[in-house]
């Protein structure tokens, strides 16, 4: 939230200043005339350019905190960006197809809870603790099938990886399912099955 009101402040300012230099040195006019002018554009800009009201960002700027709610969505939408990144080097076709849906699907909640920034804490988790654990696991993934490792161990490491790429898209479409739809979903037990694989080295 504080980086988009610094773009705001920087645009406005930059207009501003822009004009007033172009008005006072360019055009040679009165320095107190050009000065009123830039600082009547940084406020038009500034205004302008504010969220409008009803939308998600003004109600995330006028909620007690908006700014860690905001943090939240940019720091999800980073993870799914590096999470489609890795997804797209895995060989295995389903577990590739699986892990950008998955980050697909991810992306379209974050563009929803954006507009309907209300139902966030329905999906904290799936924002945070999911999306970091699928791109780890990618990173992993990946890691493991470029250094060409045919052992025991990273056999069971892929096969762990495919089960649970499946489970965390299934889990993912139906929480935005029920995001969109005005639900209230208890997906208490998925958690917990997702959790308990989690714990084998995803965390």
């Amino acid at each position: 939230m504080r980086r988009r009101q610094y773009g705001r402040m920087a645009l406005a300012l930059a207009a501003g200043a822009g004009a007033f230099l172009g008005m006072a040195l360019g055009l040679a006019w009165n320095f107190w005339f050009s000065a009123l002018l830039g600082a009547g554009l940084y406020f038009a800009v500034w205004f302008l350019t504010a969220p409008r009201p009803g939308t998600g960002a003004a109600y995330l700027e006028n909620r007690p905190g908006g700014d860690e709610l905001a943090g939240l969505l940019e720091g999800a939408g980073d993870g799914l960006a590096e999470l489609a990144r890795q997804a797209g080097a895995i060989a295995h076709g389903e577990t590739r197809r699986r892990l950008l849906h998955l980050a697909e699907t991810g992306r379209a909640m974050v563009d929803y809870l954006q507009e309907n920034p209300e139902k966030i804490h329905s999906a904290r988790r799936f924002l945070t603790y999911y999306i970091d654990a699928a791109g780890k696991m990618a990173r992993q993934y990946v890691q493991l099938q470029n250094a060409g490792l045919d052992s025991e161990e990273a056999r069971r490491f892929f096969a762990r990886a495919r089960q649970l790429a499946g489970r965390l898209d299934d889990a993912f479409t139906a929480q935005l399912s029920a995001l969109t739809a005005d639900e209230r979903m208890d997906v208490q037990a998925d958690m917990d099955v997702l959790d308990s694989l989690l714990q084998e080295g995803w965390q």
